[in-house]
């Protein structure tokens, strides 16, 4: 099955057993709901309007969330005016809550405190020799860059990101744990931020305001490809 990135417009072949799924697409690096183009519907498989689930091109019903399809069986109605009167005028769009993003904090954010590790050895090993008495010193920056890397490592292995279409929720903590939800009715600014580090490793932080306050209420820190969890906030956010 070939489909296609609705921003970018670029092509790419996936198994069909993948329609209706939200893909990254290799170009914008961007998500996007995984359908088959027109052309490719011969195969006898589309995708739901309503969940995005893998249906048979000529039914009239989902069988995932019992939508009615606009335009589904045409070919098999066509002729029958009993079948014809029976067709249903109205779909209702399903009620099923979709998952769109669930993600971790980036492993990248690691790679700070390994550098200066790294360049605290490589800065001071040619002068321990005359500079004996540092070597605790050394040992000390050594250690404090280790807990640095704990912490982050923990930080990330405690944190979940979930983002459906109803709403936002971020797990956090360890000892302490604390959820926040936001639905996303509620939701009103979405914007990023990065650095020129983060710029370089393309990550950063997703912040979200919503109705009761102008600030960020919900900060999603250090998410692989920002721009494109910001475009699926910009795409279902107050629907």
């Amino acid at each position: 099955m070939r489909t296609r990135c609705p921003l970018c417009q670029n092509l790419q072949d996936v198994s069909p057993s993948l329609s209706g799924t939200v893909l990254l697409c290799p170009q914008c690096q961007r998500r996007y709901f995984a359908d088959p183009i027109p052309e490719d519907e011969a195969e006898g498989y589309r995708s739901c309007p309503f969940c995005h689930e893998r249906i048979r091109a000529g039914a009239t019903r989902c069988r995932w969330c019992h939508g009615v399809i606009p335009g589904g069986g045409e070919n098999l109605l066509r002729g029958t005016p009993q079948a014809s009167q029976e067709r249903p005028s109205s779909s209702v769009p399903p009620s099923e809550e979709q998952e769109l993003f669930r993600g971790n904090p980036s492993w990248k954010r690691l790679l700070l405190p390994l550098s200066v590790a790294l360049l605290i050895i490589g800065g001071t090993i040619p002068f321990l020799r005359n500079m004996a008495w540092c070597t605790l010193v050394i040992l000390g920056m050594l250690l404090l860059c280790l807990l640095w890397f704990l912490k982050k490592f923990v930080e990330i292995k405690t944190t979940t990101y979930l983002l459906t279409t109803r709403r936002l929720q971020v797990h956090t903590g360890l000892l302490l744990r604390q959820e926040v939800e936001v639905d996303m009715e509620d939701i009103r600014a979405v914007w990023l931020q990065q650095n020129f580090w983060e710029q370089l490793l393309r990550y950063g932080d997703v912040m979200v305001g919503t109705a009761a306050t102008s600030g960020a209420e919900v900060i999603l820190a250090d998410v692989d490809h920002p721009q494109a969890l910001q475009e699926l906030f910009r795409e279902h956010k107050g629907k």
